[in-house]
């Protein structure tokens, strides 16, 4: 019983900062990261990809 109540604690506090890393700081150091790369006028990889799919390839 004892050695169970050692275990429990450390277990918990694992369990509860793998949460918070999933669900809040993760997220947000994507975010930040993300929006570095976006700059002022600059297309976005979507607007790449269609322009890129929309214009005729040269042949050859």
């Amino acid at each position: 019983m004892e050695s169970q109540k050692r275990i429990a604690v450390p277990m918990l506090g694992g369990m509860v900062s793998s949460l918070l890393l999933t669900l809040i700081v993760i997220p947000a150091v994507y975010a930040i990261v993300k929006g570095w790369g976006l700059k002022e006028g600059a297309p976005s990889e979507a607007d790449t990809r269609l322009r890129i799919s929309v214009e005729p390839q040269p042949v050859g």
